[in-house]
Order: structure tokens, then C-alpha cells, then sequence
């Protein structure tokens, strides 16, 4: 690869441990070879990884919970993919009745993980 800038967080190239089960979506019509998978854990690794891919010309894919209908939205062949999954932190201030929520969070952790708090998450569906 022709790129400066380095690929961080949790890196899987096609050919690593890994790799087959990085592929693994919800959807089994998903069946595409990236040549890439950045599991983000930060902000910076996602910023790298746009970075490199344009840098190496590679289409970008993001991905969260892996559930996409559509069979050409969380993954590419011979692009990059980069999950946000592990991004997954919730952060409750009781005290001002607020709360952050990481990228990577699904709705029902989110609602569960306030509820045994005693909270309620104002969640809708589009």
C-alpha cells in the first residue's frame, strides 16, 4: 500500500485470524471481501482509516450492528470497513438526568443498561 498514514484500533487485513468472522453480518445475502476491517475504539482510528482509504483509493464502509438489508451498505470488496462496535461506552451523569452514548451502542443495551439505573431512554425508530 502507497499510504503515510497508519491504520489503528483493532486491525484485521483479508488473510488474518479474523477475518472470516469480521466478514459475518446479520444478513446472510452479505457476501463481500473487504480488504480491510478497522474495529474503531477511539475517534483517531476512524479518522485514520478515511484517511488511508483515500489514500490507498479504496471505497469506505462503515458498520455498526452488522443488521444492513442492503447487501452493499456495511460491507465492499477490496474496500475498507469500519466497524464502530466496539465504540460501545455509556456514560450517566445522574445528576443532570443526562447520558453519552457511543456510536457502537445497539438500542436495546442502551435502554437496558439505563434501566437497571432507574432511567428511561426517549429511543424512537425512523
Amino acid at each position: 500500500m502507497k499510504s503515510k498514514t497508519k491504520l489503528t484500533g483493532r486491525v484485521i487485513f483479508k488473510g488474518d485470524p479474523g477475518y472470516d468472522a469480521a466478514r459475518k453480518n446479520w444478513d446472510p445475502h452479505t457476501d463481500k471481501f473487504p480488504k480491510v476491517f478497522v474495529f474503531a475504539q477511539k475517534t483517531r482510528d476512524v479518522a485514520n482509516a478515511i484517511k488511508w482509504a483515500r489514500e490507498n483509493e479504496v471505497p469506505i464502509r462503515p458498520r455498526s450492528g452488522r443488521h444492513s438489508l442492503e447487501v452493499n451498505l456495511s460491507q465492499v470488496n477490496g474496500g475498507i470497513v469500519i466497524d464502530v462496535s466496539d465504540m460501545n461506552t455509556i456514560k450517566l451523569d445522574k445528576k443532570n438526568g443526562t447520558v453519552v452514548v457511543g456510536t457502537g451502542n445497539s438500542v436495546g443495551r442502551i435502554a437496558n443498561t439505563l434501566a437497571r439505573q432507574g432511567f428511561i431512554a426517549p429511543l424512537s425508530q425512523i
